[in-house]
This record gives structure tokens, sequence and C-alpha cells, in this order.
């Protein structure tokens, strides 16, 4: 038989636990579970949050594309309206078959190619004749390219005569016009000489006529306020003009004809023929000058008041009155470019 001894009683007494120190440590071991619960549902809903708040921006956007988007298909089709609406090209209906028939006109009746406009749309086409007429439908970077291109700048002679225009009118200056005459060793046309003269530096809008007074000799008429510096660039590449030229030297004329006639006969002819020259220029020169290069040619002896008068008649025919030629100043002559258009055979043609 067993008995338990009184020392193993105690250890079995001391070995229990309370029942209230149990509920104690398991409440305990509750609460910390539940705080670190609650730490990850904010953590949970924290990221919820953020994720709710980038959907939203996302969303947005995704309107305002939309919006966009809409306009965009909006502005596409008033365009594709406008450019359906436009007319077509005029075009010929009659057949090049009917226009070049081989059939008798006098049973023919008199008919003419109808021209179509905006009713060649009505007629009955295919498809692919259609298409083939219509035009392309121009994309937005050949719309861009439309954009008109802006003036060149003008040249330093455009500027300089622009500005020469609203130059206030100087009474001290020189006024009237003069031949320069030059000599030739062959037959020149006024283009030619133009260009040679171009190249020498000379500034030949400022040259308002060239003339062939002479079989060995052209003239080169300017305003005296451009004088001084023609002489200066003409003397600059060793050009010497010819001082003492006179253009109604009898000796000038060159036909045959009048060698045995004498003296008088012979200066009247050239004079007649430069006169005519004269008027010849006055003919071709802008309507605006003639009033005074008449003038010019007046004083020089080579033509008359009433040939004057009736090129000025010619030239401003918009006054039923009596013109006068000092209406204009001929200081405001000095820019005159030339518009003359003579034919050189036909001047020379008492020069050969």
């Amino acid at each position: 038989m067993h008995s338990d001894s009184p020392l193993e009683s105690s250890n079995v007494q001391h070995s229990v636990i309370h029942p209230s120190v149990i509920q104690s440590i398991h409440q305990s071991s509750l609460f910390v579970n539940m705080q670190e619960m609650v730490s990850n549902l904010a953590r949970t809903v924290q990221g919820l949050q953020e994720r709710v708040s980038a959907q939203d921006e996302l969303l947005r956007r995704l309107n305002l594309l939309e919006e966009e988007n809409s306009s965009l298909k909006s502005e596409v089709t008033r365009l594709s309206a406008l450019l359906a609406a436009k007319p077509p090209a005029t075009g010929i209906t009659t057949s090049p078959e009917e226009l070049f028939s081989n059939s008798d006109p006098k049973n023919t009746p008199q008919t003419h190619p109808k021209i179509t406009g905006f009713e060649s749309r009505d007629l009955p086409t295919s498809n692919s004749a259609r298409a083939r007429h219509q035009p392309p439908v121009p994309d937005w970077a050949t719309i861009a390219r439309r954009i008109p291109a802006s003036r060149p700048p003008p040249s330093v002679r455009k500027f300089v005569s622009a500005a020469r225009a609203f130059a206030p009118p100087n009474p001290a200056a020189d006024t009237g016009f003069e031949y320069v005459y030059l000599a030739r060793k062959r037959k020149f046309t006024r283009g030619e000489i133009r260009a040679n003269l171009r190249r020498l530096g000379v500034d030949t809008s400022r040259l308002i006529d060239i003339s062939f007074p002479a079989r060995s000799c052209v003239g080169l008429l300017v305003h005296t306020q451009y004088l001084a510096e023609l002489l200066s660039q003409l003397a600059a590449a060793k050009v010497s003009p010819a001082l003492n030229f006179d253009p109604v030297d009898p000796t000038h004329l060159a036909d045959p004809k009048f060698a045995g006639d004498s003296l008088a006969v012979r200066s009247a002819k050239i004079l007649e023929i430069h006169s005519d020259r004269c008027v010849g220029v006055l003919r071709h020169v802008r309507p605006h000058l003639v009033p005074a290069i008449g003038a010019a040619f007046v004083s020089a002896g080579w033509i008359s008041e009433e040939t004057l008068e009736s090129s000025i008649a010619t030239a401003l025919p918009f006054s039923g009155k009596k013109r006068s030629r000092v209406h204009l100043r001929d200081e405001d002559m000095s820019d005159a470019g030339s518009v003359s258009s003579h034919n050189d055979s036909a001047e020379d043609k008492h020069n050969q």
C-alpha cells in the first residue's frame, strides 16, 4: 500500500494557479491583439483612401479628354460640310465628238458648248467620275502652309526712290532735262546699252530716254539733278561724253539720197528728223513728264509750241481746256524712270 506523504501534498497545493490570474492573462492577450488589428485596419483604410483619390483624378482627366474629343469632332464635321458645299469647277458639257464632228454646217444648227456652273452637280454621273472631279480634301498641314508669305523688303534703289518722292521741293536746285551723248563703236539696242551702263554702276532707272541721233553716238536723257552723278560715274569708268555734240548738225544726216542737197535743205531735214525723234520721246515717256520734257525741247529749238501742245493733249486728254506745260514743276521729275520703247532700227534708219 502506498500512502501520500505530507511533503508531496504540500507541493501539489502550491502548483495550482488561481483562475482569476488566468483570466487576467487572457484579457491582456486579447487587448494586444485588438490594438494590432486596429492599427492594421487604419493602414488599410488610408491605402484605400489614396487609391480612391487617384481614381478620382483619372476620372477627371478622362472627362476632360472626352470633352476635347467631342469639340474636335464637331469642328471636323463643320469643316467637312464647308468643303462639301464648295461649288465644283466650271466645265463644258458638250463632248469633243459633237464639237469636232464632220457634219455639214448648213444642216446642223449652230450650237455653242453649254457652260455650266453650280448646276453641274445635278448631272447624273458615276461615282468614279464624280470622285475624279472633286478636289482632294486638304489636311491641316496643307491649310497651315497657306499662310501668305511676307513681302520681301524693297531694294535700296526703290527705297531711295520712294523717299525722294516725299522730299520738299528745293527752289535752288537745278531744273530741266539734258541729253548726255556718248560714243558707240557699233549698233546697240536700248537693252544692251542699259545692261552695259548698269555694269558701270549707273542707275538706269534715272535714264528717261535713250536715243541714237547719229551713227556713232547714243544720247541719254536725264534730269539735270542727276547729271552730275551720271558724269561722275562715267568718269570713274573712263568714259568721256561728247560735250560739243549737236544732234541737228547736218553732217549727221547719213542718208545718201540727201548728199547732193544744199546745206539749208540738209539742215531743215536733220531738224525735221530730230523733231520727230523728240515727239517720239514725248509719246513714250510717262504722261506726267510730257509738259516738262517738252518745255526743254522747245527751249532747245527742237520742237515748236504747237507740237508741244499737241503732245500734251495726246498724253493728258482728261481736260478739255487748253493745257499749260508750266503746271508741273520739273524739279518733281528728277526721279522719272524711262518707259521709252522706241523701235531701235526705225530710229537708226537715217543714221546709216
